[in-house]
C-alpha cells in the first residue's frame, strides 16, 4: 500500500467518537476517563524479570511517515486536558487502526481497553501544546504513544526573519519532518538539532536532566514552564528542557496509558499538579507485562506470549481481568496487523 505524504491530516472527532472516549470509566469525576510509554516503551522488560530488554517497535523509517495533528491548550486547564486525552485516544483508534473493546466494571459502568496497532509505526500525531502565545509541537508515534521528538519556533535576532524553526529529534529512529509540518509553508526550512538524538529512555532523560521520575510534578504551572524551557532548547540549560520533556512525556504518553496516573494528573491539574509516585513508576515499568496479562485473559492472538498474572509494587498481585482493566486503559498488541 502506498501512502501520500501530507503535512498533517485533520482527524474529524465525531460526537460518537467523543462519547466512546467518555466510556473509558463512565461519568463519575471530570478526569475519571483518563488513564497514562514508558520511555521504557522502546525497551520494555520481558518475562517480568527486568533483566532482559527487547526493542518492540518497528523502525519508523520503513515507510513514509503520515502525520495527524491535535491541539492542546494548557490554559483551558483540567477540562482542556480531559478533551486532549480523549482526542489522542481517538487518533489511536481512527488513524492507526487500533482496536477498542469495552468491559463492564462494577454496576452500570463500561470501561474500554484500547489495543494499539504496533504495525502502524509510520503514523504520528503532531501535538501542538499552547499557552499564552507560546507553543511547542510534540511528535508522537501512534503505534505506541512514544514521544519521538519536538519542534518549535525559536527567536533568533541574527536570522533574517528574527526567528527560526528547530526540530529536536530524541528517538534514534525519529521520522523526518517535511517543511510544511514544521513551518506551515512547503517552501519553508528548519534546523535539525540532533545533539540529543538517541538519549530517549528514562535513564538518559533523568541523567541529562539531573532528576528522578519521582521528582517530577505534572500540572498546569509545571507544564507551562516546560513549554518555556523547551521553546529555546539550544539557548536553555540542558537540565531545564530535559526536565520539561520528562513532564510532557508523563502528561501525554504515560497518562494516556494508565488510568491511575491519568486520573491523578487530571484531578490535580489546576491544583498544584501531581507528583509522580513510586506506585506510578511501577506501572510505567510494567506496561508490557500488564498488557500481556490482559491478552492472556482475552485469549488474543494464539501463539503470542502471554502471562496469567503479574506482581506490581504498590499494586499487589494482579491475577484477575477486572484488576488489569482498572489499571490499564491502553493495551499494546504486538501482533495485530494494519487493516
Amino acid at each position: 500500500m502506498t501512502y501520500r505524504i501530507m503535512s498533517t491530516r485533520k482527524l474529524q472527532i465525531t460526537a460518537a467518537a467523543a462519547l466512546a472516549g467518555a466510556l473509558f470509566v463512565g461519568a463519575a469525576a471530570p478526569a475519571d476517563h483518563l488513564a497514562g510509554p514508558t520511555h521504557s516503551a522502546r525497551t520494555v522488560a520481558i518475562n517480568g524479570t527486568g533483566a532482559q530488554d527487547v526493542e518492540l517497535a518497528a523502525s519508523s523509517s520503513n515507510s513514509k511517515p503520515i502525520f495527524y495533528d491535535v491541539v492542546w491548550d494548557l490554559d483551558r486547564g483540567q477540562a482542556g486536558y480531559v478533551t486532549f486525552i480523549k482526542q489522542l485516544r481517538a487518533q489511536v483508534i481512527l488513524a492507526a487502526s487500533g482496536h477498542r473493546r469495552e468491559h463492564p466494571v462494577g454496576r452500570n459502568k463500561q470501561l474500554a481497553i484500547d489495543t494499539l496497532n504496533n504495525r502502524a509505526s509510520n503514523r504520528f500525531t503532531d501535538i501542538e501544546v499552547q499557552t499564552a502565545g507560546r507553543s511547542i509541537h510534540l511528535v508522537v508515534r501512534l503505534s505506541d504513544l512514544y514521544v519521538m521528538g519536538f519542534h518549535t519556533r525559536v527567536d533568533n535576532p541574527s536570522d533574517y526573519h528574527g526567528f527560526q524553526y528547530v526540530y529536536v529529534p530524541i528517538a534514534h529512529d525519529s521520522p523526518e519532518l517535511n517543511n510544511a509540518l514544521v513551518t506551515g509553508n512547503p517552501n519553508g526550512s528548519y534546523t535539525n538539532l540532533v545533539d540529543w538524538q538517541g538519549n530517549e529512555n528514562y535513564n538518559d532523560i533523568t541523567r541529562l536532566g539531573q532528576t528522578r521520575l519521582t521528582d517530577t510534578t505534572v500540572g498546569h504551572a509545571s507544564l507551562i514552564q516546560a513549554v518555556r524551557d523547551m521553546q529555546n532548547p539550544h539557548r536553555r540549560n540542558q537540565q531545564q528542557w530535559m526536565r520539561g520533556l520528562l513532564r510532557m512525556i508523563m502528561a501525554v504518553s504515560e497518562a494516556a496509558r494508565f488510568r491511575p496516573l491519568g486520573t491523578s494528573v487530571g484531578l490535580a491539574f489546576d491544583h498544584g499538579g501531581h507528583k509522580i509516585t513510586n506506585s506510578d513508576v511501577a506501572l510505567i515499568r510494567n506496561w508490557q507485562g500488564l498488557s500481556s496479562v490482559y491478552h492472556h485473559y482475552e485469549g488474543d492472538e494464539p501463539g503470542t506470549s502471554t502471562r496469567a498474572s503479574i506482581d506490581i509494587p504498590g499494586h499487589g498481585h494482579i491475577a484477575a481481568l477486572d484488576a488489569v482493566i482498572k489499571l490499564l486503559q491502553i493495551a499494546m498488541d504486538l501482533t495485530k496487523k494494519s487493516s
